[in-house]
Order: C-alpha cells, then structure tokens, then sequence
C-alpha cells in the first residue's frame, strides 16, 4: 500500500515536470519571438537615429510626414520598452517555472529514495515472515513427530494391559479392577 502511495507520487511529479517543461519551451519561444522583435526595433531605432528632428523636419515635404515620421519614432521606441519588459517579466517566470522543476526534482529523488527504503523494509518483512513460517513448519513437524509417537506408546501400552488381562484370568469378577503403578502411589 506504501509502494502504490510512492508510486502515484512519482507518477504525479513526472507530470508536473513534463507540464513544467511543456511551459518553459512555450517560455523561450516567447522569448526568442521578443529577442527577434527587439533586434527589429533596435535596428529600426538606430537607423532613424541617424538623423535627428531637424533632418527630419528638412527631409519631409510637409508637417504630416514630418509628424507621421516622429509617431514612426515613438513606435519604435515604445516597441524596445515594450519588448524589453515583456522579455523581463518571461526571465522572471523561467526563473520560477525552473525553481518549481528543481523542487521537483529534489522531491522525486527523496520519494524514490523512501521507495528503496519502504522495500527495503518490505524485503526485511518477508525474510522475517519466511523465517517465522520456516520455524512453524519445522515446530509443526517435531509436533507430528511426538505426537505420533505418543500414540504409539499409548497402542503399546494399550497392548500391554490387554495382554496382563489375558495373562491373569483367575481374579474373581467383582474385583476387576487393575491397579498400575503411578509414581505418586509409591
């Protein structure tokens, strides 16, 4: 009953890891996708930086290109902060989905330790029941043996009276009576 309540456990945190694991690698995709947006951004970050507001201002041919090239700025900045925060909130959950994957792992190898101990015990229990078993077997047959035995010795004993009556019959009838020497009538 032990080694079943062991073994459900390992079961369960053989799942548990394989749900853990199943996160971390949707977790790094995610992660990979933010690197790839952020090089994106960055990349668009630093060629815009080449020029600065004046340039900018000089380039474009009216104030909406002017205005719609700075909101093109913004975007991409925003986009860094944003792709930045996002990979550092997943840094933070893979840091907590592998802390939860290494209890895991220490607390199955502390139930697949108590597993070896709980059969290791059980083993002890059955040399212990065998021994025990083997003793009975071994008393039982010493029991067979004199009680055969006593029952022999009673047959011969038995055989002994019927041949003294058969030896002594000239005792009258009404005293019949057989008397056997027992140590306590000495």
């Amino acid at each position: 009953l032990a080694l079943q309540e062991i073994d459900i456990n390992i079961v369960t945190i053989g799942l548990e890891k394989s749900k853990i694991n199943h996160e971390l690698v949707g977790l790094e995709e995610q992660a990979l996708e933010r690197r790839l947006a952020l090089k994106n951004a960055v990349r668009a970050s630093y060629l815009l930086s080449q020029d600065d507001v004046v340039e900018i201002l000089l380039r474009s041919n009216n104030l909406a290109t002017f205005f719609s090239e700075l909101q093109y700025v913004d975007l991409v900045q925003n986009k860094i902060i944003t792709n930045i925060k996002a990979l550092e909130e997943i840094k933070k959950e893979l840091a907590i989905k592998k802390g939860i994957l290494e209890d895991n792992d220490k607390r199955l190898t502390e139930i697949r330790q108590k597993r070896l101990v709980e059969e290791q015990s059980l083993g002890i229990q059955i040399d212990a029941k065998s021994k025990i078993m083997k003793d009975l077997k071994l008393s039982e047959s010493e029991y067979q043996k004199r009680l055969s035995a006593a029952r022999t010795e009673e047959q011969a004993i038995a055989n002994d009276i019927a041949t003294l009556l058969r030896q002594k019959p000239d005792l009258p009838k009404s005293n019949q009576l057989l008397i056997w020497p027992i140590s306590y009538r000495k």
